[in-house]
């Protein structure tokens, strides 16, 4: 976002979208993502050049008869009282601070207390993943339906994967408008005559 004495013209994106209010300040466009579609960028010109034309250069040339641009100078200042607090550098560096690398140093002294041990664990994991997945394979999918749920039960074949070192999850494809649904599923039985294969079921009914 950037400042020009005081009033800013631009996409409701980022902080701006959070401070925006008609007497500080200008926006275009709906709000929505348009990518590069040329005839949005026509309208959005088309906003701009508006309200260039008939509220931001009328408001700034608009002088008393001392020569000051008196509506200007109001919304310049209410815009460094009021959006100043919200929107400083001061604020964006807590929020960086608190957001992120606090939690990144945090993370760091978990990871290399006790001689590095979390970290040896987290790349043998990783190692052991990356050198056996492929051999990782699915078994049969069984579906039953009780009343208004359904039970579900997939064999899954690890090789030489840990079991721990995995999670299985069901995903159900949404329906019309709604939100595509993510079950864990947790480990019901061990299949016998197989290499470490294993019934899983949902935690929960779906």
């Amino acid at each position: 976002m950037g400042h020009k004495r005081g009033k800013t013209t631009v996409h409701l994106k980022g902080w701006w979208a959070e401070a925006y209010r008609a007497d500080v300040g200008w926006a275009i466009g709906d709000g929505q993502e348009h990518g590069d579609d040329p005839n949005w960028d026509a309208r959005e010109a088309e906003q701009l050049y508006s309200l260039l034309e008939e509220d931001i250069v009328p408001c700034f040339y608009k002088r008393d008869d001392k020569g000051i641009p008196r509506s200007w100078v109001a919304c310049m200042r209410t815009s460094m009282a009021e959006l100043t607090p919200q929107l400083s550098a001061n604020r964006m560096v807590r929020e960086y601070v608190d957001k992120l690398y606090s939690k990144c140093a945090k993370s760091y002294r978990k990871r290399s207390a006790n001689g590095v041990q979390e970290t040896v664990l987290l790349c043998g994991w990783y190692n052991s993943l990356r050198e056996n997945w492929h051999k990782l394979r699915f078994g049969n999918l069984d579906i039953q339906r009780h009343e208004d749920s359904y039970v579900v039960t997939v064999a899954v074949y690890l090789d030489d994967i840990d079991s721990k070192a995995i999670r299985v999850q069901l995903y159900a494809e949404p329906v019309d408008d709604a939100k595509p649904e993510i079950h864990a599923m947790e480990i019901a039985r061990i299949v016998s005559g197989t290499g470490n294969g294993y019934s899983f079921n949902p935690q929960s009914d779906c």
